[in-house]
């Protein structure tokens, strides 16, 4: 979108917004959970710290948004973001063969 504040700009509509910050919390819980189960463990993985990162980037981008509508770095925490779904792809097999099976399919 050219100018975010207008409202045909479709990053504002709320088939948007809503699943975005629906996921978010769903983040935070799991996170949450996380450092509660392992507790000192947690920073010891690279993978926590890296989830870690992307929860605590995601909650600022969310509040200080508004103030830096134009600052790349507020897509780029958005993207990591995908990342960190796309690791679950190299976690468990079987959803990996679905995905590149329905990818092809397209």
């Amino acid at each position: 979108c050219e100018d975010a504040e207008s409202p045909s700009c479709s990053a504002n509509d709320q088939d948007i917004v809503l699943p975005d910050q629906i996921c978010l919390g769903i983040y935070i819980v799991e996170l949450a959970l996380r450092i509660f189960v392992y507790q000192r463990k947690f920073l010891q993985t690279t993978w926590n710290v890296f989830d870690l990162c992307i929860v605590i980037l995601s909650i600022l981008g969310e509040i200080f948004g508004s103030f830096f509508k134009d600052a790349v770095i507020i897509r780029v925490i958005r993207i990591t973001r995908l990342v960190r779904m796309l690791r679950l792809l190299t976690a468990f097999q079987e959803l990996y063969l679905m995905m590149s099976g329905m990818a092809t399919t397209i």
